[in-house]
């Protein structure tokens, strides 16, 4: 068999493959169009920034902190202007020893609403663990100005 011959039945393998895939490639565009268009599959729900809110608090219900803090990490992305979302993720963070990540969370939800005063008592659980007790007194302060009555509590016993 000459070169020519083999170059010309290899393009017809080629070919006959090529064909093959774009008949594929047409059953299941075809199959996707007909399953969508009679509503066989429903369409795919919308992922706010409060789905992956939801999703974040129930995970971390079940102390599946690393779960959570990806859903809160997608809520922030979505929303970055949520002071809920970072005011949460820094309850998460507390709760995974990760004071100092806690401390910028909540700090950053103050920044988008300051009289967030849960945050100014969290803020200052955080100091205190830290072993800041002034910074903590400070924040439960703050947080006792704005009615909190926990805070109010701590810095009764911990700061006068």
């Amino acid at each position: 068999m000459s070169s020519y011959e083999k170059m010309k039945r290899k393009a017809n393998r080629n070919r006959n493959v090529f064909d093959a895939v774009l008949v594929l490639i047409v059953i299941i565009g075809t199959i996707l169009l007909f399953t969508f268009s009679c509503g066989i599959v429903k369409q795919l729900p919308v992922l706010t920034y409060e789905s992956y809110l939801d999703a974040a608090n129930k995970y971390e219900a079940e102390n599946d902190y690393q779960m959570a803090m990806q859903n809160y990490d997608k809520s922030i992305q979505l929303n970055a202007k949520n002071c809920i979302s970072f005011y949460e993720r820094g309850i998460c963070k507390m709760k995974m020893g990760r004071l100092l990540d806690a401390l910028s969370d909540f700090t950053f939800a103050l920044q988008l609403n300051p009289d967030m005063s849960n945050a100014y008592f969290q803020r200052g659980m955080c100091y205190f663990r830290l072993n800041n007790k002034e910074r903590a007194c400070e924040n439960w302060g703050m947080a006792a100005d704005r009615k909190n009555k926990q805070a109010e509590e701590y810095h009764k016993k911990f700061c006068e």
